[in-house]
């Protein structure tokens, strides 16, 4: 292309789209991008205990995001968009053995046992995060408790469901929660709980609309932690060292 080809193709951009258009084709092309095309990114909160706690991302207590290594802080603001149970375990190299959906069976077909059916056990939250400039972030991340962690897990969908079969009958994503970490220690040690809160008031129409869109996007989606995620890498919320 000439150097005049360009300018002219640069000159042809708008640089902001009309409204009527963006209206017109809102989401055309979405449909083709699979949901599981698209990369998870599971946040988690730094845990100085653990082996692979890296300084150099941030502090003890901080989120980050497993994919972009983008640290948040210690608190984040965030919108469920979907909730899902599975049962997860690993070898003694914290990869993947098997996986179950229903609490029951493993994907091998062997059944859980009554300490599996806990131990085992994984609160996956879908949620979409508010950004500085007070919008949210384009795609999900999930966030998931287990172990110990899972009275917390259990808390918040209580929390949930007492809101989606209320007087109202709200969607699990009308309202916003704020997700801090605090530090508390015990005979192991110092370490770093995640700890929620419910935020007065309710999303705007126009956030309701992007997480019911998300929650379509990722209906169908399977979490699976992947080959050589450490359990205790994305999101733990357990009242010992880092293990999820």
């Amino acid at each position: 292309m000439s150097k005049e080809s360009k300018e002219l193709a640069v000159q042809d951009n708008m640089e902001v789209m009309p409204s009527e258009l963006m209206a017109e084709f809102a989401g055309d092309g979405a449909e083709d991008i699979s949901s599981n095309d698209i990369q998870k990114s599971y946040i988690k909160v730094l845990q100085k205990a653990s082996k692979d706690f890296d300084a150099e991302l941030g502090k003890a207590g901080d989120f980050i995001d497993s994919v972009t290594k983008e640290n948040f802080g210690s608190e984040i603001v965030v919108t469920i968009v979907r909730t899902v149970s599975t049962w997860n375990k690993f070898k003694d190299d914290n990869t993947l053995e098997k996986v179950s959906y229903d609490g029951i069976k493993w994907d091998d077909g062997t059944a859980l046992n009554s300490d599996e059916k806990w131990q085992n056990k994984f609160i996956n939250c879908f949620v979409i995060r508010r950004e500085e400039n007070g919008d949210y972030s384009p795609f999900p991340a999930i966030i998931g408790f287990k172990s110990t962690s899972l009275k917390f897990g259990s808390n918040l969908l209580t929390q949930l469901a007492k809101l989606a079969h209320g007087k109202q009958r709200e969607p699990i994503f009308a309202r916003n929660y704020t997700f801090y970490s605090e530090k508390t220690e015990n005979e192991k040690g110092a370490f770093h709980l995640l700890k929620w809160r419910l935020n007065p008031g309710f999303n705007t129409a126009e956030i309701m609309m992007q997480a019911k869109a998300t929650r379509e996007m990722m209906k169908n989606v399977e979490v699976k932690y992947e080959e050589g995620m450490q359990p205790g890498d994305e999101t733990t919320l357990t009242d010992s060292d880092v293990t999820i």
